[in-house]
Protein backbone atom coordinates (compact mmCIF):
# COMPACT_ATOMS: atom_id res chain seq x y z
CA UNK A 1 0.00 0.00 0.00
CA UNK A 2 1.50 3.30 -0.97
CA UNK A 3 1.07 6.08 1.32
CA UNK A 4 1.34 10.02 0.30
CA UNK A 5 1.60 13.35 2.58
CA UNK A 6 -0.27 16.00 1.93
CA UNK A 7 2.09 18.71 3.46
CA UNK A 8 -0.84 20.97 2.14
CA UNK A 9 -0.21 20.32 -1.61
CA UNK A 10 -3.04 19.07 -3.37
CA UNK A 11 -4.18 15.26 -4.24
CA UNK A 12 -3.42 15.99 -8.03
CA UNK A 13 -0.60 17.61 -7.55
CA UNK A 14 -1.55 20.80 -9.09
CA UNK A 15 0.07 24.02 -7.60
CA UNK A 16 -1.94 27.29 -6.13
CA UNK A 17 -1.45 29.27 -9.47
CA UNK A 18 -2.59 26.07 -11.44
CA UNK A 19 -5.81 26.41 -9.75
CA UNK A 20 -6.35 30.10 -10.37
CA UNK A 21 -5.05 29.65 -14.32
CA UNK A 22 -7.37 26.51 -14.86
CA UNK A 23 -10.18 28.99 -13.51
CA UNK A 24 -9.48 31.21 -15.81
CA UNK A 25 -8.68 28.81 -18.82
CA UNK A 26 -12.79 27.91 -18.47
CA UNK A 27 -13.99 31.56 -17.81
CA UNK A 28 -14.93 34.63 -19.97
CA UNK A 29 -13.61 38.11 -20.08
CA UNK A 30 -15.78 39.97 -17.63
CA UNK A 31 -16.22 36.88 -14.98
CA UNK A 32 -15.93 38.16 -11.98
CA UNK A 33 -14.51 35.55 -8.87
CA UNK A 34 -15.06 36.90 -5.25
CA UNK A 35 -12.52 36.13 -3.14
CA UNK A 36 -14.93 32.86 -1.12
CA UNK A 37 -15.30 31.71 -4.88
CA UNK A 38 -11.24 31.77 -4.97
CA UNK A 39 -10.90 29.93 -1.64
CA UNK A 40 -13.71 27.26 -2.47
CA UNK A 41 -11.30 26.64 -5.39
CA UNK A 42 -8.14 26.74 -3.99
CA UNK A 43 -9.09 24.68 -1.07
CA UNK A 44 -10.71 22.02 -3.03
CA UNK A 45 -8.51 18.81 -2.64
CA UNK A 46 -5.96 19.96 -0.23
CA UNK A 47 -6.36 20.51 4.02
CA UNK A 48 -5.48 24.19 3.87
CA UNK A 49 -7.63 26.75 3.95
CA UNK A 50 -7.05 30.56 2.13
CA UNK A 51 -7.81 34.10 3.34
CA UNK A 52 -7.96 37.22 1.34
CA UNK A 53 -4.42 38.03 1.93
CA UNK A 54 -3.55 34.41 0.59
CA UNK A 55 -5.63 34.53 -2.23
CA UNK A 56 -4.44 38.55 -3.11
CA UNK A 57 -0.46 36.94 -2.69
CA UNK A 58 -1.53 33.80 -4.82
CA UNK A 59 -3.02 35.84 -7.87
CA UNK A 60 -0.04 38.29 -7.52
CA UNK A 61 2.31 35.43 -8.12
CA UNK A 62 0.05 34.19 -11.01
CA UNK A 63 -0.05 37.23 -12.94
CA UNK A 64 2.71 37.10 -15.18
CA UNK A 65 2.01 33.03 -15.79
CA UNK A 66 -1.71 33.90 -16.51
CA UNK A 67 -0.57 35.98 -19.41
CA UNK A 68 1.77 34.30 -20.89
CA UNK A 69 -0.29 30.80 -20.96
CA UNK A 70 -3.86 32.27 -21.33
CA UNK A 71 -3.32 35.70 -22.54
CA UNK A 72 -5.58 37.20 -19.64
CA UNK A 73 -5.16 39.55 -17.01
CA UNK A 74 -6.90 39.62 -13.91
CA UNK A 75 -7.96 43.04 -12.54
CA UNK A 76 -8.61 43.23 -8.49
CA UNK A 77 -11.99 44.52 -7.40
CA UNK A 78 -12.24 46.22 -4.25
CA UNK A 79 -13.28 44.22 -1.14
CA UNK A 80 -14.92 41.75 -4.07
CA UNK A 81 -12.30 39.45 -5.68
CA UNK A 82 -11.01 39.46 -8.83
CA UNK A 83 -12.38 40.73 -12.76
CA UNK A 84 -11.04 38.79 -16.35
CA UNK A 85 -10.13 41.92 -17.91
CA UNK A 86 -11.09 42.25 -21.46
CA UNK A 87 -8.48 42.55 -24.16
CA UNK A 88 -8.93 46.54 -24.56
CA UNK A 89 -8.20 46.58 -21.00
CA UNK A 90 -4.92 45.14 -21.06
CA UNK A 91 -3.30 48.59 -21.74
CA UNK A 92 -4.92 50.43 -19.19
CA UNK A 93 -3.79 47.66 -16.85
CA UNK A 94 -0.57 47.63 -17.71
CA UNK A 95 -0.10 51.48 -17.72
CA UNK A 96 -1.60 51.20 -14.13
CA UNK A 97 0.74 48.68 -13.02
CA UNK A 98 3.78 50.82 -14.85
CA UNK A 99 2.89 53.94 -12.49
CA UNK A 100 2.49 51.93 -9.38
CA UNK A 101 5.59 50.30 -9.93
CA UNK A 102 7.22 53.81 -10.79
CA UNK A 103 6.15 54.99 -7.13
CA UNK A 104 7.41 51.97 -5.25
CA UNK A 105 10.64 52.38 -7.19
CA UNK A 106 10.79 56.43 -6.03
CA UNK A 107 9.74 54.62 -2.59
CA UNK A 108 12.66 52.61 -2.17
CA UNK A 109 15.33 55.23 -2.93
CA UNK A 110 14.07 57.32 -0.73
CA UNK A 111 14.38 54.99 1.96
CA UNK A 112 17.79 54.27 0.75
CA UNK A 113 18.78 58.16 0.28
CA UNK A 114 17.42 59.00 4.19
CA UNK A 115 19.39 56.62 6.10
CA UNK A 116 21.14 57.21 9.62
CA UNK A 117 24.63 56.61 7.93
CA UNK A 118 26.30 56.69 11.52
CA UNK A 119 24.53 53.67 12.92
CA UNK A 120 26.25 51.84 9.99
CA UNK A 121 29.49 50.34 10.01
CA UNK A 122 31.97 50.98 6.87
CA UNK A 123 31.04 47.48 5.52
CA UNK A 124 27.24 48.62 5.54
CA UNK A 125 28.06 51.74 4.46
CA UNK A 126 29.85 50.58 1.56
CA UNK A 127 27.31 47.89 0.43
CA UNK A 128 24.31 50.59 0.97
CA UNK A 129 26.45 53.72 -0.64
CA UNK A 130 26.54 50.71 -4.10
CA UNK A 131 23.00 49.92 -3.60
CA UNK A 132 21.91 53.11 -3.48
CA UNK A 133 23.72 54.00 -6.42
CA UNK A 134 22.09 51.28 -8.76
CA UNK A 135 18.71 52.33 -7.73
CA UNK A 136 19.41 55.78 -8.53
CA UNK A 137 20.48 54.92 -12.11
CA UNK A 138 17.48 52.80 -12.51
CA UNK A 139 15.25 55.73 -11.54
CA UNK A 140 16.94 58.26 -13.38
CA UNK A 141 16.75 55.69 -16.52
CA UNK A 142 12.95 54.39 -15.84
CA UNK A 143 12.57 58.49 -15.44
CA UNK A 144 14.12 58.96 -18.55
CA UNK A 145 11.85 56.02 -20.76
CA UNK A 146 8.73 58.09 -19.65
CA UNK A 147 9.96 61.02 -20.55
CA UNK A 148 10.25 59.24 -24.23
CA UNK A 149 7.44 57.65 -23.96
CA UNK A 150 5.45 60.64 -23.45
CA UNK A 151 6.67 62.36 -26.41
CA UNK A 152 6.35 59.46 -28.53
CA UNK A 153 2.53 59.57 -27.56
CA UNK A 154 2.00 63.15 -27.79
CA UNK A 155 3.61 62.30 -31.60
CA UNK A 156 1.33 59.50 -32.29
CA UNK A 157 -1.69 61.86 -30.89
CA UNK A 158 -1.30 64.74 -32.79
CA UNK A 159 -0.06 62.78 -35.85
CA UNK A 160 -3.81 60.97 -35.47
CA UNK A 161 -5.49 64.37 -35.27
CA UNK A 162 -7.57 65.44 -38.44
CA UNK A 163 -6.11 68.24 -40.26
CA UNK A 164 -9.20 70.52 -39.22
CA UNK A 165 -9.34 69.47 -35.66
CA UNK A 166 -6.52 71.95 -34.72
Amino acid sequence: MKFTIMNGSRFDGRSDSDVIIDLVKRSNPCDIFTYDQLAEELEAGTNRTFDRQAIQKIASKSLLRLSKETSRALQAKKNVGYQIAEANQHGRLATERRRKSNRQLTKGLAILKHVRWEEMDENQRQAHQGQLMVLDAIVTQQQSMEQRMRRIEDAIKKGLKKPNED
